[in-house]
């Protein structure tokens, strides 16, 4: 089964039966899922991605962006995925992952991008000058 499979019957199972769903999570109330938050930050990223609960836990525990090495907290740490695809790419610094999503995760734009970095932090370079 697909991951686009599986996402389609949790939705189908969902809308059939959501009122009981829901009740089931108003019973258990709020503080019943704040002391468990964690846990159920690592179900939600493995549904989200298609990946396994061990997968969202060491997900969980990456400490360092995959791109520049910046160290990654709670606050930092960003799952980086394909957005046609929707697998999972790693994990970067969320700075890191907004700025390719701005690039609309285009490789030659990001390329393009660094060659413009590269000669024009030349302090020889004029802007203007051919």
């Amino acid at each position: 089964m697909t991951t686009e499979e599986a996402r389609a019957k949790r939705r189908a199972y969902y809308e059939a039966n959501r009122e009981e769903i829901l009740a089931k999570k108003r019973a258990k109330g709020p503080a019943y899922f704040q002391a468990n938050k964690d846990r159920f930050r690592l179900k939600r990223r493995a549904w989200r991605y298609g990946v396994s609960v061990e997968t969202s836990a060491q997900i969980q525990t990456t400490m360092v962006c995959e791109i520049t090495g910046w160290p990654l907290d709670d606050q930092t740490r960003c799952t980086d995925h394909c957005h046609e695809g929707g697998h999972l790419r790693g994990v970067l610094h969320r700075r890191i992952n907004a700025a390719l999503g701005m690039f609309g995760d285009d490789p030659a734009l990001l390329r393009a991008a660094a060659d413009y970095l590269e000669l024009r932090s030349d302090p020889a370079f004029e802007w203007g000058q051919s």
